[in-house]
Order: C-alpha cells, then structure tokens, then sequence
C-alpha cells in the first residue's frame, strides 16, 4: 500500500506544468486539469498575466516559441497542455464567453452614473470584442480551410463564413484534407462559439447607439451614434468633447499621424475618426478635407448644445448639408496641379 501511495506521488511529481493561453486568458495544466487561469486585462497586451503565471509556475513549458523565449522558459510544440486546451475548445469558450459577458456587464455597473462614462465603457468593450472577432474569425478560416479552402476564398464576410462553417453539410468534392467526423464537428462548434460573441456585439452596438441618442439628440442627429460614442471615448467625455475646438475635433484619433507631423515634419492628417463618415471616405480625395472640417465645425456646435443645453436643433445638421451641397457643387472637378 505504501509502494502504491510512493508510486502515485512520484508519478504526480514527474508530471509537467504547461503554461498555454488562448484569446481570452491564459492558463496552467496539468494531467488534464487547469489548476490555474488568469484572463487578460488588456487583450492588445497579454504578456503580464502570461509572465504572472509562469513567475508561480517556473518549470511550466509553453507552445508559444516566442513567449517562451520572451521568458527564457521551455518550449514544446506541440504538447499536453496545448492538446488539451484545443480537445475542449467548446466548454473552455463557454467559459471564457460568460466571463467575457459578465466583465463587460460589470464594467459598465461599476462605471460612473454619468452615462457618458457608461457609454465610454461600453466603447471600450466593443473594441475588445472585436479585437477577439477578428482572432477567432481568422483562426476559423485557417482551420477549416484545411478541410474546405473553397469556401474560404468564395465567402468573404466573416460572419456569413462563420455561419455557412456551422451549418455545411460535409463535403462531396474539395482540394482540401479528408478529416475525421470528430474534427469537423469541432470546428462546427468554434464556428458555433464565435457567432455567440458576435452577436453578442451587435447587442452591444444597439445598446451604445440607443444609449448616445438619448445623451446627444444633436450629435447623433449629425453623425452616427455609434461614431458619436467614439468620439466622446477619445475625448474622455461629453463635457471634453464640447470644450475641444473644430480642429482638434477634425483629428481626434489620428494622433500617431499628428505625432509624426510633428516630429519628422510629414504631412499633417486632414481628419481622424470622422473619416468613418461616409460623407468623408466616399468623397473623392480633393473634397475630405473641406467636408471634414465643416463637419468638425458643426460637431463642435452640436456638442456644445448637448452638454450645456440638451435642447435639440435641426438647423445644425440642416446647416451642414448645405454645406455639403456647396462643397460637392463647387469642387466638382479635380483641381488642376500647379
């Protein structure tokens, strides 16, 4: 008996630690379990929770060649821990979504009353959102396009992909891998996943368009409520938004380009985030920076007059378009080089 108990703890000490993460977090394995998992704060920048763990877990042996080298740790590609995490992709992202669903909602309970802050948050989250689409939507299409890579270059929006993976019947004729049932259905349930957080998003996206129209009658009057949400993120608030004058308005969020203006004397950007408008971006190139100060302007007005007074006033959005129309009308034609 006590052989069998020696025996059992030895074999308990020869086990390794693998230290592999996904998306949303990182965690630490060990004979098929996770002893430990620590999510990312910053999805832009996971490295501190990854060294976090392997600080506690030294001997632990990571996938990734380049965060094992980053921490001069031991590499193995691929092992146990890898393996593992892959084989129970389906209850470890249920996991992660009801985290991810719940760090949201918590966030935007723990923000300010002051719902610019709530929408601020609420900004803040959609662009980590879509941060981990963009990763899961990728990855969906290398791994299937193993199997299927037709359907890779026919479809190219990502959630209609996403949905055809789910729903596809297997394969009669394709240049790809002949795979087990077992592997496709896996991939069937990533595809299954990944819609989850994305519609979620699109739950997200209507809650921070209903939220900024009632905050800015006038603002998402002019532009989309979703750009006006953007632009008082950037800004810190309603209130910053309103002080700010046209020109910064004009370039908030081209700040890298502002910076290398300044600094190594290249061209000045003629408008930042307020190029989503399609007013501005569907305009030939000789007209956005004119549309884009006019409507810089008339943001500046519409910001002002929600923050101090939340009276709503048409002749603001009014104003524009008829800018607009004198701007398209008088610059029709490409100006001539001089």
């Amino acid at each position: 008996m006590q052989s069998s108990d020696r025996n059992k703890r030895r074999s308990e000490k020869n086990m390794k630690e693998y230290l592999v993460f996904n998306a949303f977090g990182a965690f630490i394995v060990k004979d098929k379990k996770i002893l430990e998992r620590k999510f990312f704060k910053d999805l832009k920048n996971p490295v501190k929770e990854i060294r976090e763990l392997y600080e506690k877990y030294p001997d632990s042996v990571l996938e990734n060649r380049e965060i094992a080298e980053r921490l001069s740790a031991k590499h193995e590609f691929p092992n146990k821990g890898g393996m593992f995490l892959r084989d129970n992709i389906d209850s470890i992202m249920k996991l992660d979504n009801e985290y991810y669903i719940s760090l949201v909602k918590e966030k935007i309970k723990k923000a300010s009353e002051s719902k610019d802050k709530v929408i601020i948050q609420a900004v803040q989250a959609l662009e980590q959102t879509d941060q981990s689409l963009n990763f899961f939507f990728e990855r969906l299409r290398e791994w299937y396009g193993l199997y299927f890579p037709e359907l890779c270059d026919r479809i190219e929006n990502h959630a209609e992909f996403a949905e055809l993976v789910k729903n596809e019947e297997r394969k009669e004729k394709s240049m790809g891998a002949d795979l087990e049932d077992t592997d496709i259905e896996m991939m069937k349930s990533f595809a299954d996943k990944t819609l989850e957080i994305y519609n979620f998003r699109e739950e997200l996206v209507r809650y921070i368009k209903e939220n900024t129209e009632k905050l800015t009658p006038n603002l998402s009057n002019l532009i989309n409520p979703l750009l006006v949400a953007k632009l008082i993120s950037l800004a810190g608030s309603l209130k910053n938004l309103a002080m700010l004058p046209a020109s910064t308005i004009q370039v908030l969020g081209a700040e890298p380009a502002l910076f290398r203006h300044l600094r190594k004397g290249a061209k000045p950007p003629k408008h930042g985030i307020i190029f989503q408008d399609p007013r501005i971006h569907t305009a030939p190139k000789w007209q956005r920076g004119k549309i884009a100060r006019s409507l810089a302007s008339k943001i500046a007005i519409a910001a002002k007059l929600d923050f101090y007074s939340g009276e709503f006033d048409e002749s603001v959005s009014e104003a524009f378009e008829i800018r607009l129309d004198v701007i398209r009308e008088k610059y029709k034609e490409r100006p001539k080089r001089r």
